[in-house]
């Protein structure tokens, strides 16, 4: 088992945290954003992670120990040829570093993406 992703982990690569919108569930504690830039300093895509309280699920006959918090992905990115909004989901089993690998390489695949556009 690698590290359990924290807040720190976070900050520390880049992450900037921020409260809970209006839209989030009132299960999320807090979320944490970072755009990812091309070589021109142009901004591609971002991507947020969503920090969740995990005492609203019963723990299961077995189960040892659970943290009492996780981690949901998402990332947004505009399509360049007619500014549309795309969003991608990764729940709990994915870990930090392969969202971003996925999302790098499905940008590299479409040149989807334009951050500026959404700011």
């Amino acid at each position: 088992m690698g590290i359990q992703l924290n807040d720190s982990i976070l900050l520390a690569n880049g992450y900037e945290r921020y409260e809970r919108t209006a839209f989030d569930s009132k299960n999320i504690i807090c979320n944490f954003k970072k755009c990812f830039f091309d070589g021109t300093g142009e901004g591609k895509y971002f991507i947020i992670v969503h920090k969740w309280d995990n005492g609203f699920i019963p723990i299961s006959s077995g189960e040892e120990e659970r943290y009492p918090y996780g981690y949901e992905y998402s990332a947004q990115m505009v399509t360049k040829y007619n500014n549309k909004l795309v969003e991608m989901n990764f729940r709990v089993d994915w870990e930090l570093w392969e969202v971003e690998d996925f999302v790098e390489s499905i940008f590299d695949m479409t040149g989807l993406g334009d951050y500026a556009v959404l700011e």
